[in-house]
């Protein structure tokens, strides 16, 4: 009998039909703590950020709902920053189905508190959505454990998808098919020269910065490429083609970082964990189960 679309997109993304090797499971535990570690980072981060902060600028999410000034002062700041640890702790430790939920929901009000001046984190949204990924699926399946990871992962692969595919849309919605002309590409590198020279004091073209303003034909093909690339973003939805999906993302990302100077180190991380058969690739080392 052949399956619905949405059973076949459900055993793309999450496959919970088929059995997980070692290789596999071990990998699902170290996406898991990869996150986890990544969210510990940013936490304790914006707890030495926020002691600086005075007033907010601009609410983002909670913060239109609750004063988040609150954490500006030492103690607020670290009683939030120990209690998501400690809930994250608890979720790694699967010491109660909804302690990723806690951690999501105290990340995003750290979140919020650090950034109330305007700023917006990219690599923090990424980081956020698979601890979203966490909250749902030990919430869901707190009794299977290797149903967690798979969700998690799967997860992932769904949002970051849609997450590419929309900021695709968005461009084009927002300048039409011309997006990717090389005098835009030459805009946004003087735009970033500003930056980078009001933080860092001066500013010299790299090689590809350089060979692109001057032959604006390469800096239409590098914005081409990377549209192409996140419009591709929904198709990591499907294994066979995840592969080659992620990695011209993550050849994007890159391209993004040397032409433009915009970190994007946390996305190209998470990409290159989920892009590849990392579990295939670890049995292949594992020795046999001993049968004795």
């Amino acid at each position: 009998m052949k399956r619905s679309i949405g059973a076949h997109l459900a055993d793309q993304l999450f496959g919970f039909e088929r059995s997980a090797s070692r290789g596999d499971r071990i990998f699902l535990r170290v996406f898991e703590l990869f996150i986890v570690g990544w969210t510990l980072q940013f936490a304790w981060t914006w707890f030495a950020t926020l002691q600086r902060l005075e007033a907010v600028v601009l609410p983002l999410g909670l913060a239109n709902y609750v004063d988040v000034s609150v954490f500006f002062a030492p103690t607020p700041a670290l009683v939030l920053t120990v209690a998501l640890t400690v809930s994250l702790a608890l979720g790694v430790f699967r010491k109660g189905r909804f302690a990723y939920a806690v951690a999501l929901v105290l990340f995003h009000l750290a979140y919020v508190s650090r950034y109330s001046l305007g700023e917006i984190s990219h690599g923090s949204h990424f980081i956020g959505m698979a601890v979203l990924g966490l909250a749902i699926g030990t919430a869901a399946f707190h009794e299977h454990e290797e149903a967690v990871g798979k969700f998690s992962v799967g997860f992932a692969y769904f949002l970051y998808g849609i997450g590419y595919t929309s900021a695709s849309l968005c461009k084009l919605i927002g300048s039409g098919i011309g997006w990717p002309k090389g005098d835009h590409f030459a805009l946004w590198v003087g735009e970033r020269s500003v930056d980078v020279m009001s933080t860092f004091g001066t500013f010299e073209l790299n090689v590809l910065q350089d060979f692109s303003l001057r032959f604006p034909i390469l800096g239409t093909a590098a914005l081409t490429f990377g549209l192409l690339a996140e419009i591709a973003g929904v198709l990591m939805w499907f294994r066979k083609l995840r592969m080659w999906v992620m990695t011209a993302l993550i050849a994007m990302h890159v391209g993004v970082e040397l032409s433009l100077n915009i970190y994007f180190g946390h996305n190209i991380y998470v990409l290159v964990l989920l892009a590849y058969p990392w579990g295939r690739w670890l049995d292949r080392f594992l020795p046999p189960r001993s049968d004795a």
